[in-house]
């Protein structure tokens, strides 16, 4: 039989996916509420980062390299959280957590990383490569 391992690997499209069930699963959240927390928080971290510098702010809202950016950074957090969960899981049953303690240690989880140090070096280098400097500087 000649199988490749491209053909049993999941796609990180399925692994996120997967990752997205789980946590609407254990949280409660539907999937309008999750699309809504995304685009909240993108346009959360635009405020924080730019304050009241609304034409950068607009501007950035209709790029999709930022939105793109933005989502592959939800993603990675929620690759973390699964695993947090999965041992939080291990450690405690989660008949014992009602689904509101998840979902609010996922917002915070969320929250956390969007003050990151991480973050916000990922978002400088995004700008500098991708937007003219002498429009944006960081």
């Amino acid at each position: 039989m000649n199988t490749h391992a491209h053909d049993t690997l999941p796609t990180a499209a399925a692994i996120h996916g997967s990752n997205q069930a789980l946590i609407q699963r254990h949280t409660g959240i539907t999937d309008e509420q999750l699309f809504w927390a995304k685009i909240d928080s993108g346009l959360s971290y635009l405020y924080h980062r730019y304050g009241d510098n609304r034409p950068r702010i607009v501007e950035l809202l209709n790029e999709r390299f930022y939105w793109n950016w933005f989502m592959a950074q939800w993603q990675i957090r929620d690759a973390e959280f699964v695993a947090y969960h999965r041992l939080w899981e291990l450690m405690e049953p989660s008949a014992a957590r009602p689904a509101r303690n998840v979902l609010d240690c996922y917002r915070y989880h969320h929250n956390q990383a969007l003050n990151s140090d991480h973050f916000h070096t990922g978002f400088s280098y995004l700008i500098e490569r991708r937007l003219k400097p002498q429009l944006f500087t960081v």
